[in-house]
């Protein structure tokens, strides 16, 4: 009796510890198991990835733009010229004054040969000077405003200003209408003679108003093969779209299904998840979008029709 006790206590511990093996292997296999990739979502390895050749860009916030026509003329540079010579005349005249000013002011007092008189012209000599350059910066700056006015530069394109090699021009929006921001762009084309795109560079704003559209101008420069002065010009103000902003997605990157419009984002290392958007507005080679998106996401620009068709192929057979 005492001996069947003995082998029915010895035969529970022997099934004890095989169902503590049993549990513990089947726990191990399951958390090596890799978990089932969520809908939308795609999986694959480094063999895979070099396969299908994916690229990924990272996105960044953006800004669209908006264009607003614009109307203008080449202008005649002899006032620019005039007004750029005058300041240069001033300010070489301003410099020796202020030097002999200086040099008057420590003879007289040091005790030694200026004459309190001498002191007097020196000094009327060099306001003058100083008021003079004064005179022709603000000439110069009400003209043609402070930026180009500022310009470092400025004597030297005056000389190819006057020398045709270049030419001034201003255009101006049509009566009405506003920039909802500082320009950012400018288009031309001759307004006769083929509509001929002419290469232009915003210079500032144009310190006066049209008379007669009262309206913002600007001043541009065309340096490659400029028109003659009095040429009609038009074309197109690129200005900032406040009312549109968003993330900066590249149009390789896009995906269209269903009338919808989607993107595959790397969420982790060779996990890509298929993500809807909402294209905005295009711009240059991509589109301003929002969405399941952030900056600083990595999109698949290179195979993500690739990656759709790998997740069509998973769900097909159920893997």
């Amino acid at each position: 009796m005492k001996r069947r006790a003995v082998l029915g206590l010895a035969v529970l511990v022997l099934l004890a510890g095989a169902w503590r093996l049993y549990r513990n292997a089947t726990e191990g296999a399951l958390e090596n198991e890799a978990p089932a990739p969520r809908p939308g979502t795609v999986s694959i390895d480094d063999a895979g990835r070099a396969h299908l050749d994916l690229a990924t860009a990272v996105i960044a916030e953006g800004s669209s733009r908006g264009a607003l026509e614009v109307y203008g003329r080449v202008l005649d540079p002899t006032g620019l010229v005039e007004a750029t010579l005058a300041r240069a005349a001033a300010r070489a005249s301003f410099e020796p004054a202020r030097r002999e000013y200086e040099r008057v002011r420590g003879l007289s007092r040091g005790a030694q040969n200026a004459s309190q008189r001498e002191l007097e012209a020196a000094e009327a000599a060099w306001r003058k000077a100083r008021l003079e350059l004064a005179a022709a910066e603000a000439r110069l700056v009400a003209a043609f405003g402070a930026e180009l006015g500022g310009r470092e530069d400025l004597e030297g394109l005056t000389a190819s200003l006057a020398g045709r090699r270049s030419a001034l021009a201003r255009v101006d929006l049509p009566a009405g209408v506003a920039a909802p921001g500082p320009p950012v762009g400018l288009r031309l084309t001759l307004a006769t003679g083929g509509m001929r795109e002419v290469e232009a560079t915003l210079l500032g704003e144009a310190p006066t108003t049209d008379p007669l559209l009262q309206s913002r101008g600007w001043l541009a420069l065309i340096d490659r093969d400029p028109p003659a002065s009095g040429t009609a010009l038009a074309g197109t103000l690129e200005v900032p779209a406040l009312d549109a902003s968003g993330l900066v997605v590249p149009e390789d990157a896009v995906l269209r299904q269903d009338g919808g419009a989607f993107v595959y984002v790397e969420a982790g290392h060779n996990l890509f998840e298929r993500r809807a958007v909402s294209l905005e507005r295009p711009l240059p080679g991509a589109w301003l979008a929002s969405g399941a998106i952030a900056a600083g996401d990595a999109l698949v620009v290179r195979g993500a029709q690739e990656l759709l068709s790998a997740e069509r192929s998973a769900a097909y057979h159920g893997e």
